[in-house]
């Protein structure tokens, strides 16, 4: 982050109101992934880890119900399931095993990510630059002042 002052004039109107300007206002996650996450993430692998066949098999598309023209989300025997039991008793259990299927390949997806990363690698997300807006020369002139965005924001590094 590179922070300017300036009184946003030129020479001849000296003593203008100042300009106080974050620039390339940027966090990284690099860190907080690689030592925070990552060992969180690899002790919840352990656990689910034995899980991943069985995972599988409910969420791999079925190519003959993909055919049929069933929805692509739906066409594996999880998506079966919820259609022959939907109405039933068990569409609850369903639904669960559905949840938490879906809760294992995302922590999956998130410790893949994590390995295929370089760990001294900066992930960047970008705020762009901001200036704060009103007269901070004065007590309270500043205050409750909204930023206002004047660079590239949101850009992805």
């Amino acid at each position: 982050m590179q922070i300017t002052l300036g009184s946003g004039q030129n020479k001849a109107q000296f003593g203008g109101a100042p300009v106080i300007s974050f620039e390339n206002v940027q966090m990284d996650l690099g860190a907080f992934i690689s030592d925070f996450l990552k060992p969180i993430i690899d002790q919840v692998r352990d656990v689910t880890k034995p899980l991943d066949p069985i995972v599988s098999l409910l969420t791999t598309p079925i190519p003959l119900l993909t055919a049929l023209g069933a929805a692509p989300n739906e066409a594996n025997l999880l998506g079966l399931a919820g259609k022959i039991m939907g109405g039933t008793k068990y569409a609850g259990v369903v639904k669960a095993v559905k949840a938490i299927a879906d809760a294992l390949i995302f922590i999956k997806t998130v410790d893949d990510f994590i390995d295929s990363r370089d760990p001294n690698a900066p992930i960047l997300i970008s705020f762009g630059t901001f200036e704060i807006g009103g007269d901070v020369r004065k007590p309270g002139g500043a205050k409750n002042s909204t930023p206002i965005a004047s660079g590239k924001n949101w850009r992805r590094v």
